[in-house]
């Protein structure tokens, strides 16, 4: 059964006009501030891309349509939620809400209450009054097929008496087919594209394809969060975090690599992997970017540099916390040498937050400051002077912080959930 906004009478009357007349009266109408609503992907549009997610279920997005002119300005996020690197991983996987659509609940909770994920749906995607994107249109992919939206097997895989269904990349062209037919995204004037995470990786991975599927003259950038993962050696000398994307890449596809920039995977032949690091990804990377990242990340510390006192640095010992430190030291210098060397087009937040993930909490997103600035205004100053201006600033869109724990406008509240 799809789940869709049962609206009051004034917005249903809405859906018996044409687009273009819809588009007039969307603007006066108060229906638009509605709540975010599920919607399951239109079963046609999911058969016709064969887009699922790993259990078989219908994928699906929460939306919530902007007011005025915000109407046909898009605020996407690709959920996160970490990786499924092999089969069985998988196969646990499809049994949760990362994994399949069975739970999802009609509006996003806010609360810890699994069954469902703790969605947190405000920060960039919010509309308080001070949020200069507040009267977008939001839309917030759900996150279903552990792959960061790439995975592509042409068939159903048999485990343990199930089927899987790896359609990453099918599910996100589908579902933006849908809201460019059904909801006017191919009419949009302005779009961002955000993520967090394994979502955050997504932005990366996805921002080129997306521009290809949008109007010509559409103001376009994007916003990847927490997804600058390091191609990095652990504590122990190896790079577990390498091994096990790599696992995941042979998990996911049954034959060539597919759903990365096509521009890095035309060149990375012999080691397509490195097209899943924003790092090697960087050089063919033609979307405007601002990029926000932690340089204390715990899931960077934790799964790449594999420390254990990543989620909370002030219970690491004397030597853990010069590790962290060194670590702090490794991502600035990657992120100066092939981030900032693209030139003044390129926005950056680097904090020093203990956190994974920024974007997606109001507190963050208004309080949290980096050499002044929070995140709400870097991201309307860079969008405003290079996505619509199309001007080349002086670095005014870098904000690099200091060290750990010299920012106290810090939340420390370890995972953003969303």
């Amino acid at each position: 059964r799809r789940l869709v906004y049962r609206p009051q009478l004034p917005c249903l009357l809405l859906g018996m006009v044409p687009f273009a007349l819809l588009l007039l009266m969307l603007r006066a109408s108060s229906c638009l501030a509605a709540d975010y609503t599920l919607h399951l992907l239109n079963h046609s549009y999911a058969t016709a891309q064969d887009a699922f997610c790993l259990d078989g279920s219908l994928p699906g997005y929460y939306l919530r349509y902007g007011e005025g002119e915000g109407r046909l300005k898009f605020k996407f996020h690709l959920q996160g939620g970490g990786w499924c690197s092999s089969m069985a991983n998988c196969y646990g996987r499809s049994q949760t809400v990362l994994g399949s659509s069975i739970n999802w609940t009609l509006h996003p909770t806010t609360q810890d209450n699994m069954p469902d994920w703790n969605i947190g749906i405000s920060g960039l995607l919010g509309n308080d009054t001070a949020n200069h994107f507040a009267d977008w249109t939001g839309v917030f992919i759900r996150y279903c097929d552990g792959s960061s939206y790439t995975s592509q097997h042409a068939n159903p895989v048999a485990y343990q008496d199930n089927q899987l269904y790896f359609r990453g990349h099918a599910i996100l062209n589908a579902i933006v087919v849908e809201l460019g037919t059904e909801h006017g995204l191919y009419q949009a004037t302005d779009v961002i594209l955000s993520g967090t995470s394994a979502g955050g990786l997504a932005t990366y991975l996805h921002a080129d394809w997306l521009r290809t599927q949008l109007p010509d003259n559409v103001a376009y950038g994007a916003v990847p969060d927490a997804g600058w993962f390091l191609d990095a050696k652990s504590l122990s000398g190896d790079f577990a975090f390498r091994g096990m994307l790599q696992s995941g890449i042979d998990t996911w596809f049954d034959k060539a690599i597919v759903g990365s920039n096509t521009n890095c995977l035309g060149n990375e032949t012999a080691e397509p992997w490195r097209c899943f690091f924003a790092q090697y990804l960087a050089p063919y990377i033609e979307t405007p970017m601002f990029v926000i990242n932690s340089m204390y990340d715990p899931a960077n510390l934790g799964d790449v540099l594999q420390l254990r006192c990543s989620h909370n640095l002030s219970l690491c010992n004397a030597t853990q916390l010069q590790e962290a430190q060194d670590y702090h030291d490794l991502y600035l210098s990657v992120l100066q040498q092939d981030w900032l060397s693209r030139g003044n087009r390129e926005g950056l937040f680097a904090t020093a937050c203990n956190e994974h993930e920024h974007t997606c909490r109001q507190a963050d997103f208004e309080t949290m400051k980096v050499q002044g600035m929070n995140q709400n205004d870097a991201i309307a100053q860079w969008y405003n002077t290079v996505v619509k201006s199309n001007t080349d600033p002086p670095m005014t869109n870098v904000h690099v912080d200091g060290r750990w724990p010299d920012n106290f406008s810090c939340q420390n509240i370890f995972h953003g959930a969303c």
